[in-house]
């Protein structure tokens, strides 16, 4: 495998009166190339992924950069966190697949079902600094970011919605307005029409009967 091979090559290089070029070269590449394969993929290989970082993490680790903060233990929280998600990832997924079959008998089932993969999206992952990113037709993606910074996206995006939500409401207001202020046009106009009618009807009945007019 890629990573393996990585390993070995910053080995050896590292042995090399410590070529620490050619080292982190060999590291980018690795980076490189499982970028491509986490944006190409419809199916992602969490254990793969979860080598993959580790390898970096730990090379990293070498030259004294620590991508996030040990544990108790003093392992790194990634190793622990990543794969969860993976996992989460992968639930979520079956459950918006399952939720999409044709089905008449199950819709409020389907609803929920959606509903738990938004909640899991926007309420589960953020605390935890996991950011899930939906991708049509292929797998979700996972960022592990600043929890603080998720809080705000996602109240930015509550706020946004609320937004167009009051807005498609105020139109619906003044439609609704507008609509009443035509129908209540309409009704005038036919009560008028009514009264006149009703004034030619009586006209009509005193001509026919010669009775005298009211003076």
């Amino acid at each position: 495998m890629a990573w393996v091979i990585t390993w070995i090559s910053v080995h050896e290089a590292l042995c090399d009166s410590i070529d620490t070029r050619t080292a982190l070269e060999q590291l980018r590449e690795l980076v490189s190339d499982a970028n491509k394969y986490i944006n190409s993929k419809n199916e992602l290989n969490g254990q793969l992924v979860w080598n993959i970082s580790s390898c970096v993490s730990r090379i990293l680790g070498v030259f004294g950069v620590t991508l996030s903060s040990a544990g108790a233990d003093g392992s790194q929280s990634d190793d622990v966190l990543l794969p969860l998600c993976q996992v989460v990832a992968d639930l979520r997924e079956k459950l918006r697949g399952l939720s999409r079959e044709p089905s008449t008998d199950v819709k409020e089932l389907q609803m929920k079902q959606l509903q738990l993969c938004d909640d899991i999206r926007d309420s589960l992952l953020p605390p935890l600094g996991v950011r899930l990113e939906d991708s049509e037709g292929r797998a979700p993606s996972i960022k592990i970011v600043d929890p603080k910074e998720l809080k705000k996206e996602i109240a930015a995006k509550k706020a946004a919605e609320e937004e167009k939500r009051m807005e498609k409401q105020k139109k619906k207001q003044a439609a609704d307005a507008k609509a009443a202020q035509e129908k209540a046009k309409v009704m005038e106009v036919g009560s008028r029409f009514f009264i006149l009618f009703s004034y030619l009807l009586v006209f009509r009945f005193i001509i026919n009967k010669k009775l005298p007019a009211v003076k």
